[in-house]
């Protein structure tokens, strides 16, 4: 609608309710403003606790002054009557207080800047999405957390189960909740059937190869810098690359990571091809490196498809850095 007046609120073309940065339409300063790089703000649908209620999920990115690098669920009550929201005459729209809210204890425990989304279930939990951290858990309205799911795959593989991804590698974007007489799930068999990760025991085999490489069998060495590289196979027929150092027993705690660089970009999985990438970071710390002997030793699978180089690898130590350019020859 044109102009000022019209419309169910009478108000035809305006904006009629905004809440999260009252600075935008001149009622307050940077201190006032809620909401930061927020993400899924939804009416909550009716026939769910909280129904017309507004539910976001609170970034923190950017707070002014103390930088609060913390995330939040926030719930607010908008001050609806009819199709019109009600505020006093210049000042800020309400509420002033939330209605709910979730936040990690400490606060800093919980923080996504970018991606992720909330949705209330209807046993009153909200369901919370951790977007960076590709993480989904259920939290109560006291604040407990009751199901909690850490998504286990990232861009190069499956994780083994208990690792930790890498820099983020297993973000997720949005996850929704579905009952399980849901209309879409019918023709689905939803048995449960086994991981997803790879399981305990190649995690032990993987421990063991690496032990078996500290004792000196490798495989072929690609090059000799300050370090030694070499390319070995597991029992998968998956390529590894190990990368072995003279340190101390508490160099283990220090990493290495690889560079990858493919031959060709049209040899990345399409998923990378579609956003123009030309390299992959492959990163291995802490629990991958292990030290026997005198020696600090990391390995990591490579990726299926096929690689030019590995543009450096670098094993830190003693707050020393190694660096080596290899060419697989491929």
């Amino acid at each position: 609608a044109r102009g000022h007046s019209g419309g169910n609120s009478g108000m035809g073309g305006d904006l009629l309710y905004r809440w999260g940065n009252p600075r935008a339409y001149g009622q307050g300063d940077a201190a006032d403003q809620r909401l930061f790089r927020q993400h899924q703000t939804h009416w909550i649908p009716p026939g769910l606790p909280g129904a017309g209620n507004i539910l976001v999920f609170n970034n923190g990115w950017e707070f002014p002054g103390d930088r609060r690098y913390y995330s939040s669920i926030d719930e607010l009550a908008p001050p609806v009557d009819g199709y019109r929201y009600r505020r006093a005459p210049n000042s800020p729209y309400p509420p002033d207080e939330l209605a709910w809210t979730y936040v990690a204890a400490p606060p800093a425990d919980f923080y996504a800047p970018v991606l992720s989304g909330t949705q209330r279930l209807p046993n009153g939990n909200t369901l919370v999405v951790d977007g960076t951290a590709g993480t989904i858990f259920q939290a109560a309205p006291d604040g407990r957390i009751v199901w909690k799911y850490v998504v286990p795959l990232n861009w190069r593989d499956r994780l083994r189960q208990g690792e930790h991804p890498r820099r983020s590698g297993n973000r997720l974007y949005r996850a929704y909740w579905y009952p399980p007489d849901y209309s879409g799930l019918r023709a689905l068999d939803l048995t449960p059937e086994a991981f997803i990760e790879d399981l305990p025991d190649k995690r032990d085999r993987a421990y063991a190869t690496l032990a078996a490489a500290a004792a000196g069998d490798f495989g072929d060495r690609l090059a000799r810098s300050d370090f030694d590289i070499y390319l070995d196979a597991d029992e998968d027929g998956r390529r590894l690359i190990y990368i072995k150092q003279p340190c101390a027993a508490d160099d283990a705690r220090e990493k290495f990571f690889l560079h990858i660089i493919p031959r060709d970009a049209r040899d990345l999985p399409a998923h990378r091809q579609e956003y123009g990438y030309d390299r992959l970071d492959f990163n291995a710390e802490g629990e991958d490196v292990q030290a026997s002997d005198d020696w600090c030793v990391g390995a990591r699978r490579l990726p299926r498809y096929p690689i030019e180089r590995v543009s450096t690898g670098q094993f830190t130590s003693a707050g020393q850095a190694w660096r080596a350019d290899i060419a697989l020859g491929e």
